[in-house]
């Protein structure tokens, strides 16, 4: 899919804001996430012809951060009116977390479901099959989880998803298999900058 110079570079600051999240913290990545949206929003759509875009997009930000129910009418006409962009992609997977965080797990399945069958772009893609895993895992249906955690996904998320394959087995009472994701996990990762690495080396010592 191709983006402007303005809204690549979004993407790529995206990328990295995701990829050291390490995992899905859902309380504290909400209000995170919704104001590195607004903020990437802004900047990227202000030069843009796409005023509309640009003013749903951040209409469902304000909205969503005040838990305000009329966000998801505004997120709809924003992925009616331009599904294929890279913030109606955003947007929707920040309404994926607010709907885990609430515990509505099929309506945070249904927005990533969206996400992937919208936007092609890779690392969305990965992070989207990431989410759809741990959406899985919550809702105890761990085949379907390990479906979605054994997609393929750039370098810089494999960590992620490898922890995340490894919870599932270690809910699904596989421990040894657990064991070896977690440790597949480690070697990606740098153990002075990852902040995640202890935790990871706690789970495979379990």
């Amino acid at each position: 899919m191709a983006y402007n110079v303005e809204e690549q570079q979004d993407i790529d600051n995206f990328k990295h804001f995701w990829s050291k999240g390490g995992k899905w913290l859902f309380v504290l990545l909400i209000v995170a996430a919704l104001a590195y949206l607004g903020y990437t929003l802004s900047k990227s759509y202000a030069k843009s012809q796409d005023e509309e875009a640009a003013a749903l997009a951040y209409q469902f930000v304000e909205k969503s951060s005040k838990h305000d129910a009329s966000a998801l009418a505004d997120l709809k006409t924003l992925q009616e009116k331009h599904g294929k962009s890279f913030g109606a992609a955003e947007a929707t997977l920040m309404a994926a977390a607010q709907a885990f965080d609430d515990k509505k797990y099929d309506q945070a399945e249904k927005h990533l479901l969206w996400v992937q069958k919208n936007n092609p772009d890779t690392f969305i893609q990965a992070l989207s099959n990431q989410r759809l895993a741990i959406v899985k895992l919550q809702q105890q249906q761990y085949d379907a989880a390990l479906k979605f955690a054994d997609a393929n996904v750039p370098a810089e998320l494999k960590p992620m998803m490898l922890e995340t394959k490894g919870d599932i087995l270690a809910a699904k009472g596989d421990k040894t298999q657990a064991k070896a994701a977690y440790a597949e996990a480690l070697k990606s990762l740098d153990k002075d900058k990852s902040p995640n690495y202890e935790l990871l080396k706690f789970k495979a010592e379990q």
